[in-house]
């Protein structure tokens, strides 16, 4: 995917999760790839980075994509799900 498309498919991105934290919450959202197709590495790190526009925030009451609610949606909502806890780094 070029550079021009991904830009344009953040606005949309941006609107998508916002709809979901605000509609459904950081706890029932769950981070999905096609990882058996490719290393997803570029993508988790993009979501990483990802803020939602505070214009977006600020308009529409999203809320805004907290350092808390990527880590929930990439792996501590899975966890919970399974009865496991978070794995605490050393």
């Amino acid at each position: 995917m070029g550079h021009g498309r991904r830009r344009r498919q953040l606005p949309l991105f941006a609107e998508i999760i916002g709809k979901l934290l605000f509609w459904c919450g950081e706890d029932k959202i769950i981070y999905g790839s096609e990882a058996p197709i490719f290393h997803p590495q570029w993508a988790l790190r993009a979501f990483r980075d990802f803020t939602i526009p505070q214009g977006l925030c600020d308009g529409y009451g999203y809320p805004q994509l907290t350092d808390q609610a990527k880590r929930k949606i990439l792996g501590e909502n899975l966890l919970r799900l399974h009865g496991l806890g978070p794995v605490h780094r050393l």
